[in-house]
C-alpha cells in the first residue's frame, strides 16, 4: 500500500519549497526583521501565497551566494 505524501508543514526545514520569514531567516542566519527589510527593498523576493508571504528556498540560496 502506498503511502500518502507528508503535508507541507510536516516536512523538515530543508525539504521545504518555500519558507516563512523566520525559517527564511533561520536559514541565512539573520533576524526575521532583516529578512522584511530585505524583502520590502527588492533584494529578496517573495511569494503572497493566500494572506501570507513566503520565500522561495532557491531565492535565499541565489541570495546567499551572491
Amino acid at each position: 500500500m502506498a503511502t500518502a505524501p507528508k503535508a507541507a508543514h510536516c516536512l523538515p526545514t530543508n525539504e521545504r519549497l518555500l519558507l516563512t520569514y523566520a525559517e527564511a531567516g533561520a536559514y541565512l542566519n539573520v533576524s526575521e526583521t532583516t529578512i522584511r527589510r530585505l524583502v520590502a527593498e527588492g533584494e529578496l523576493p517573495a511569494a503572497d501565497i493566500g494572506r501570507m508571504r513566503r520565500i522561495s528556498r532557491k531565492a535565499l540560496e541565489a541570495f546567499a551566494n551572491g
